[in-house]
Order: structure tokens, then C-alpha cells, then sequence
């Protein structure tokens, strides 16, 4: 018998802990998985100067960590997953690297007992937040005043899943992200996911943050979902990312990611 996703009606950190060992085999390591990481250090490096103190929401395996590291800022990784931020730990540890870690959900940010220069959440950790307003007036508390927010987010708009899904027959499935909150799988999970615009962001955040830029992330390139793509033709899929680096203004918000940038008024 299969057993049937466990549905959570709320975000579940724990869900994360079923993918943890095998996240990097299966998305870090793999040729899109590279190319997006590699995207988004580039569109990063510019506001996390060496010597700046970072906080990390939703660090996952550690690389981001460890790569904010090795450039000279001083990190502490957070993750809502025991078990993600376990692997995160053995990585930091594997390089005697000085990263600070602890367990923090991004649906619930407490009180800090400290604030942060930058803070930074690639690949969507924090698409399971649902009050955008709510989580921008507790993040305002972690920043140090005129500090910088790089968030990697999955936006609504993403040609990708239309065209995709819509071509399989799996219309539902094609506007998901119109329909809000989406059930996204996490292993034998299913949580919640919201997909935000730029324009909820914006309004969510006024007054607290004024946003720096947007950019789109992979607009062009395929969504995880189609990793085999990226697998079977890497050399047309290093062409498109040249695309994606030449256009990724006109697009803002749009693509499966976007990368946008606050800085705390």
C-alpha cells in the first residue's frame, strides 16, 4: 500500500528533515542546480562585502554559508530543519569553517538577541510565509540600521509551469501559482507554498525596507522540475543562462526565481 502525502495546513519545518541527506545528490550537485547557484552569488556578491555580519534564513546544506565564509563575512546559518541544519553543521565542521548556527523558522522570527548587516535566503526557503507584512516588521528587528535583505524568491509569474505542465495536460497543475497557497511536496509531505509578486513585497515591506532591485533568476532557464533537461543539454542550457545575465532587469519579478534586494530604511 502507498501511503498517502501527510498534509500540513501549516508551513512544517519538519517536513524538510525527509530531504535533508539527499538535497545536494539531488538539486546542489546536479548542472542546473549549479548554474542557479553560481547566478546567484554573481547578482549577490555586490552587497556582502568582506567583514559583514550575515544571517542566513533557511540555510539548507550550508553552501551558501560556507561560500559567504571563505569571502571573508562573518556568518551564522539558521534553518527551520533539524536535520538540514545537521548537514549544514558536519559541512561547516568538514572545513573547520567559524559559522554560528541555530534552528530559527521564518514563520515565527522571534525577538533577536542581535542584528545583522545583511541577511540572505536563497531557493524559496521562505515561499512558506503567508504574512508578508508580519514577517518584514520582525525581520526590521534583525537588521542593522541602512543593512541589506538578498531574498531568492519563487514568483507567481513563471512561463515554465504554463508551458510545461499546460503541454502534459496537467492543467491544474500549470496555474498552480495563481491559486494561493499551493500544495508544494516535500518527500511524503505536502505544505503550503504562496507565491508572492514584487507588488506584494513592495507593500508588504513600505516603510520598513525600500527595495534596491529585482532580478529574474531563471526566467529562460527550466524550473527543478526539469532537471533532466539541463542533464541531457548543458551546453544549450549554458547558452540560455547567457540570456538570462543579459535580460534579467527587463524581467524583475518573472521566472521560477527571482532575486530581490531591500535595504532597511
Amino acid at each position: 500500500m502507498v501511503e498517502s502525502p501527510m498534509i500540513s495546513m501549516t508551513p512544517n519545518p519538519a517536513a524538510f528533515d525527509e530531504a535533508a541527506e539527499t538535497y545536494d545528490e539531488r538539486f546542489s550537485d546536479t548542472k542546473l542546480g549549479s548554474l542557479l547557484r553560481r547566478r546567484v552569488w554573481s547578482l549577490m556578491e555586490p552587497f556582502f562585502p568582506p567583514g559583514c555580519t550575515v544571517l542566513e534564513l533557511n540555510c539548507g546544506t550550508g553552501i551558501d554559508a560556507l561560500w559567504l565564509h571563505r569571502r571573508g563575512l562573518r556568518v551564522t546559518a539558521t534553518d527551520g530543519s533539524s536535520k538540514m541544519l545537521g548537514v549544514a553543521q558536519r559541512r561547516f565542521l568538514a572545513e573547520l569553517a567559524t559559522v554560528e548556527s541555530f534552528e530559527l523558522d521564518v514563520t515565527h522570527l522571534p525577538e533577536p538577541n542581535q542584528r545583522f548587516d545583511r541577511v540572505f535566503s536563497n531557493f524559496a526557503g521562505i515561499n512558506v510565509v503567508e504574512h508578508w507584512p508580519d514577517f518584514f516588521r520582525r525581520l526590521h528587528d534583525w537588521v542593522n540600521d541602512g543593512g541589506i535583505v538578498v531574498l531568492m524568491l519563487m514568483g507567481k509569474y513563471c512561463p515554465w509551469d504554463l508551458l510545461w505542465h499546460g503541454l502534459h495536460g496537467r492543467f491544474r497543475k500549470a496555474i498552480r501559482r495563481f491559486h494561493q497557497p499551493a500544495p508544494g511536496r516535500i518527500g511524503s509531505f505536502l505544505i503550503p507554498v504562496w507565491y508572492p509578486t514584487v507588488g506584494k513585497l513592495r507593500l508588504a515591506s513600505k516603510g520598513l525596507f525600500d527595495i534596491i532591485e529585482v532580478r529574474s533568476v531563471n526566467l529562460f532557464l527550466p524550473t527543478c522540475e526539469q532537471i533532466h533537461l539541463v542533464e541531457r543539454w548543458p551546453g544549450f542550457f549554458r547558452w540560455i543562462e547567457r540570456i538570462e545575465c543579459a535580460t534579467d532587469r527587463w524581467f524583475g519579478g518573472w521566472g521560477d526565481h527571482f532575486l530581490i534586494s531591500f535595504r532597511k530604511i
